[in-house]
C-alpha cells in the first residue's frame, strides 16, 4: 500500500544536516502535512502561512497580503500616474471616477448620436432651403428629455443682403414640424460667413426617434446664399 504523503526530512540550514527524519506532524497515514509556515527559499521575507484564521502571502515588493486582500479591491494598489486621480487604491478610485461623472445620467452616455456634413451649398431662391443630407434621423430613443445641439456656417455673396438660418424637429419621420431657431440677418462681407450655433430642450413622450433639419436661404432678393459645416448631436439628458 502507498503512503498518501510520505513523511519529510528537516534540515537545520542549506548544508543538509538531517535532525528528524520523522517530523512529529507528517503523518503517513494522513492526506496532508501540517506546518506553521513555508519560507521559500530559506527566506522569511518569501513566506506562506496563517494569520491564525486566513492565509497570507509575504514578500519583499507587496509585503503581507491576505487572500482577502487579493480579492477585495479595496486593498489592491492602483497607480493614478498621469491621471488627475487621488485615490492609489483600486476601489476607491472606481468610485472617484464615478463621483466626477456628477449629475451626467447614464442614459447621456447611452443614447447619443451625432451627424455632420461638411459638404458647401448655395441657392439664389428667395426662401428656406433644406440643407442636402438633412433631415438627420436619430435611432429610436426612449422617452425622455433630449438635447438638441446644432451648428452651422451661413454664407451670402451680398453682405447687404440677408440670409436665413433655421433648425427645426420633429418626433417620427412624418407630420408638422417645430422650429427650434429662426435667425434672418445679414453677413460682415461679401462672401463671408457666420457661424450659426445653439443647443434646445426637446422631451419625447414614448419611445420614438428624433428627426432635425437644418435650412438656409435668402430671405431678399439678390446675391447667394451658401451653407457648409453643418452639424447635429442628440443626446439624453433626463428620463
Amino acid at each position: 500500500m502507498v503512503d498518501k504523503v510520505k513523511p519529510l526530512k528537516i534540515e537545520d540550514s542549506t548544508s543538509g544536516t538531517e535532525l528528524d527524519c520523522c517530523p512529529t506532524e507528517s503523518n503517513p497515514a494522513e492526506d496532508y502535512l501540517a506546518a506553521k509556515g513555508v519560507a521559500i527559499e530559506n527566506n522569511d521575507n518569501l513566506l506562506i502561512d496563517s494569520d491564525g484564521s486566513e492565509i497570507q502571502f509575504t514578500d519583499s515588493t507587496n509585503a503581507t497580503k491576505k487572500v482577502s486582500d487579493l480579492l477585495d479591491a479595496e486593498q489592491e494598489d492602483f497607480d493614478n500616474t498621469g491621471t488627475t486621480l487621488t485615490s492609489t487604491k483600486t476601489g476607491p478610485a472606481i468610485r472617484e471616477i464615478f463621483n466626477s461623472l456628477g449629475d451626467i445620467p447614464i442614459e447621456a452616455l447611452t443614447e447619443f448620436e451625432a451627424f455632420s456634413d461638411d459638404a458647401e451649398e448655395s441657392t439664389t431662391v428667395n426662401t428656406y432651403r433644406t440643407k442636402n443630407n438633412y433631415p438627420v434621423t436619430s435611432s429610436t430613443k426612449s422617452a425622455g428629455t433630449y438635447v438638441i445641439d446644432h451648428s452651422a456656417q451661413i454664407g451670402q455673396s451680398d453682405a447687404l443682403k440677408l440670409v436665413g438660418h433655421r433648425v427645426q424637429w420633429r418626433t417620427g419621420t412624418s407630420g408638422s414640424w417645430t422650429t427650434l431657431v429662426d435667425i434672418r440677418d445679414s453677413v460682415a462681407t461679401d462672401d463671408g460667413y457666420q457661424v450659426r450655433t445653439g443647443f434646445n430642450l426637446v422631451t419625447i413622450a414614448t419611445s420614438t426617434v428624433i428627426q432635425v433639419r437644418i435650412q438656409w436661404g435668402q430671405t431678399d432678393d439678390g446675391g447667394t446664399g451658401y451653407i457648409k459645416n453643418a452639424a447635429v448631436k442628440i443626446g439624453k439628458v433626463s428620463n
